[in-house]
């Protein structure tokens, strides 16, 4: 979720000759402080940029509610952040669809829930009592995992552990010290490529029917022209070498138009998550 702030800041910086604010949502960060993100960002310019034509304005929210202000009096022209923060904090009325991380292969950007293949793990149901790790910063992984389990078990009683990364609960899975985890499809299949007999001790249990990226929005009545010429740069950006370094070095394919009906099946999620528990506490 870095990177895309990251690609952001070298975009802003290669176009704009007058004031743009940007707002990013910080709140998901565990490796990275706010000041952090300033060192990198300085680190970053300094290798890819010859120079920075443009006068830009980057807030970081640890508290959304703050962000979703902020935006509702216009001190915000970009929001950067959680599909489920978007979706439960900000009127997506008053937005207009940016860019969000893209991919050769769409399939790498879907979640899929995993399971140790010597937990014996048929149903939702065999979750109870299971050791699962996550990264508990991430409530759209949570959420899948609560919604399946509350569905098939009438209670959130679960075990979860916090992971530090993608890479270690899928580890955790394969010495046999987890159950069950959730990820990318792609840190699924390149850790696979690393090790192969990650396969067959880590099993691919279901895969989610929506993508889960840092989603990128404008203000609405923001200057078209500065909306229309950020997409194009946006989405050109593969096309050239020093585009494509950049993106390599953040490890994305290509940035591509916000996926809006994404965003709406995870709205649908959420919305029928919040009735099932609302039923169940009846």
């Amino acid at each position: 979720m870095l990177k895309l702030f990251l690609i952001n800041f070298v975009l802003m910086s290669t176009i704009y000759a007058k004031k743009v604010n940007i707002g990013y949502d910080t709140s998901l960060l565990e490796k990275f402080t706010k000041t952090d993100l300033k060192v990198a960002t300085d680190v970053m310019l300094t290798k890819l940029l010859t120079s920075i034509n443009y006068e830009g304005e980057f807030s970081y929210y640890d508290d959304i509610k703050k962000m979703h202000k902020d935006l509702e009096n216009a001190k915000l022209d970009y929001v950067s952040l959680n599909p489920l923060n978007l979706i439960k904090y900000f009127d997506l009325t008053k937005l207009e669809p940016s860019f969000s991380e893209g991919a050769k292969d769409i399939n790498n950007l879907y979640l899929v829930v995993l399971v140790n293949a010597k937990s014996n793990i048929k149903s939702y149901k065999d979750f109870k009592n299971k050791k699962i790790f996550i990264n508990l910063r991430d409530p759209v992984s949570k959420m899948y995992i609560d919604y399946h389990y509350l569905k098939a078990n009438g209670n959130l009683d679960i075990y979860y552990k916090n992971s530090s990364s993608s890479q270690n609960s899928i580890l955790k899975l394969f010495f046999n010290k987890a159950d069950i985890t959730i990820v990318r499809y792609k840190n699924y299949t390149t850790a696979i490529e690393l090790n192969p007999q990650i396969a067959k001790k880590v099993l691919l249990f279901e895969k989610t029917t929506f993508r889960n990226t840092q989603i990128g929005m404008f203000r609405k009545n923001l200057d078209p022209q500065i909306k229309k010429m950020f997409s194009k740069q946006a989405y050109l950006l593969d096309k050239t070498v020093q585009g494509r370094q950049i993106l390599d070095i953040y490890k994305t394919d290509k940035l591509e138009e916000t996926n809006m009906k994404d965003l709406r099946n995870i709205k649908i999620f959420y919305e029928n998550f919040i009735q099932l528990k609302q039923k169940i506490n009846k």
